[in-house]
């Protein structure tokens, strides 16, 4: 389609040394008729090329961010839920800033250009002085084009990483808004932001400078070549060289050709930001598609081995957890203490699958939990994290995954959690919209909610993080009664906790100290060996200062 746009754009300057050199100087009215249906019909074709070239354009944008979109979202899950990742959107933001640009004049120009050595031909077919004029002013122009991209591709960088850093301090500044406000936070990180984005400025305020600077170069170019091209036309026509209609004819050839090349030049810095952009999707979708896909394998017991498991977190930083080993029979219960940052949570998130282990294999029946589809595995395992943040959606959708479902399975998952009656009070039940991280709940409603979450489906392995977090009496009784009915019905639990009221009919007991298993055995032994605290006490420390463990 640009070859044949660019062809029929031919027929204005055609037009014109025919008006000039025929039509006025032979006063032919029926040619000057012809010549300019011919024109007009060249002209309504080009125009309908171009529209649905344009067309097209927009509508590959929309397929492609159609079918990147989901990917996308899944290997930015996948990238975030690592250890000592930081979640971002730039991922998303790069899809958009892709299709942008190919709904942008910059992308026709890319197309453009390349026929640009077809004008120069038939200039230098005019008179080879015009055609030297003109391939002198493509190379000047070609050489302001790589400056451009030579002079802003390190500030365009930079911009971009400054961008992506302010962006994911926003979004954690508004996710934690009211801890802000409460403990005066938000002076502090208002500041912080703004400095992050006065860095962006700086570097965007540069590239955009540079790229100011050479546009307009480039323009003035442009109008100086052409004035060149009519002064020497102008020399040419009264030497008897050429026609005057050839020098007209030269003059818009010229502007044409070199037009695409100067859009190019204004519209580069979004072209190097859509070719960053599109850097980034590649590398992540790339590096999301190196991991193995996984596989359907039936449906597990519940039987946990973790096998000389360690997990490294930030670069040149001690690992979270160091040759860590223990073996659980399916339907049994461990519990998991320890003090706060001995690798409780971290450990709890690799038995659900959250994170892979940096050393070490974790299995579920024997088969390596890396083995295992997540999508297939999902249904066979229940986590509630130490946060139990929802996402936006009703409650129904939360306790359902945001699956296929029905609202009597639902019910149910509500019921194994004694959550019914607590979510039936919510105004809107189970249609109740919940808000960003469940902020339209209480913390007590939101972990029954997540509680009814990680039973939903009737899994057989289930892993509960502090789950007696924010629960009155009330609900705590009914986490209690919640685990006796799972420990009746074989599921295998990993409970981590730090209170024996949760903890006390546990069958297996393992403690952390500093990311490394201080005792393992059956509960009783271990509770007896640590001298941890009676039912219903706080577990407390052997060593040390004593503090709550």
């Amino acid at each position: 389609m640009s070859v044949a746009i660019n062809l029929l754009m031919l027929a204005l300057p055609l037009y014109m040394l025919q008006i000039f050199d025929r039509v006025l100087s032979g006063r032919s009215l029926e040619t000057l008729v012809m010549l300019t249906l011919a024109v007009f019909f060249a002209l309504g074709v080009m125009g309908s090329l171009d529209a649905c070239r344009t067309v097209m354009l927009a509508r590959f944008g929309d397929w492609l961010e159609r079918r990147l979109s989901r990917p996308l979202m899944l290997a930015s899950v996948a990238l975030s839920a690592r250890p000592s990742a930081t979640a971002t959107a730039q991922p998303m933001n790069d899809l958009g800033a892709v299709r942008q640009f190919l709904g942008s004049p910059g992308v026709t120009a890319l197309f453009d250009a390349p026929l640009m050595p077809l004008f120069i031909a038939v200039i230098w077919l005019i008179h080879p002085l015009l055609g030297v004029v003109a391939l002198g002013a493509a190379l000047l122009l070609g050489l302001l084009a790589l400056a451009s991209d030579l002079l802003s591709r390190r500030s365009a960088r930079a911009a971009a990483s400054t961008a992506a850093e302010s962006e994911t301090m926003r979004d954690g500044a508004l996710t934690q808004a009211p801890l802000l406000r409460t403990m005066g936070l938000a002076q502090g990180v208002a500041d912080r932001w703004s400095g992050m984005r006065d860095a962006t400025s700086t570097h965007v305020l540069s590239a955009g400078t540079t790229l100011g600077v050479l546009s307009v170069t480039s323009r003035t170019v442009r109008f100086g070549v052409q004035a060149a091209i009519l002064g020497g036309g102008a020399y040419l026509v009264l030497d008897r060289a050429i026609t005057p209609g050839q020098m007209i004819a030269a003059s818009i050839i010229l502007g044409r050709a070199l037009s695409p090349v100067e859009i190019a030049i204004g519209s580069w810095r979004q072209f190097v930001a859509s070719r960053q952009a599109w850097r980034r999707i590649v590398g992540l979708l790339t590096q999301h598609a190196a991991e193995p896909d996984g596989l359907d394998l039936p449906a597990p017991e519940g039987r946990l081995s973790v096998d000389r498991v360690t997990l490294t977190g930030a670069p040149d930083s001690e690992p979270l957890l160091r040759n860590i080993s223990l073996d659980i029979p399916a339907g049994a219960t461990l519990g998991i203490i320890g003090a706060s940052g001995s690798g409780k949570s971290s450990l709890g998130r690799l038995i659900a699958g959250a994170w892979r282990p940096s050393a070490g294999v974790i299995r579920l029946d024997g088969a390596d939990l890396r083995d295992w589809r997540p999508e297939a595995l999902g249904p066979h395992l229940g986590y509630l994290p130490q946060t139990a943040d929802l996402l936006p959606g009703t409650v129904r959708e939360n306790i359902a995954r945001f699956g296929p479902h029905t609202l009597d399975g639902v019910i149910t998952a509500a019921r194994r959690a004694h959550a019914h009656d607590v979510i039936s009070a919510i105004p809107g039940g189970y249609e109740a919209q919940v808000g960003t991280g469940g902020s339209r709940l209480s913390g007590g409603q939101r972990q029954h909610v997540a509680l009814a979450r990680a039973l939903y489906g009737a899994p057989k392995i289930i892993i509960l993080d502090e789950p007696d977090t924010n629960l009155d009496q009330a609900g705590h009784a009914a986490l209690l009664k919640v685990l006796d009915e799972l420990r009746a019905q074989s599921v295998t639990l990993v409970i981590i906790a730090h209170r024996m009221a949760v903890l006390g009919q546990c069958d297996w007991l393992a403690m952390l100290e500093a990311g490394q298993i201080k005792a393992f055995g059956p509960a009783q032994s271990v509770a007896k060996k640590l001298g941890l605290g009676t039912k219903g006490q706080p577990l407390r420390a052997v060593s040390g200062q004593g503090s709550e463990r």
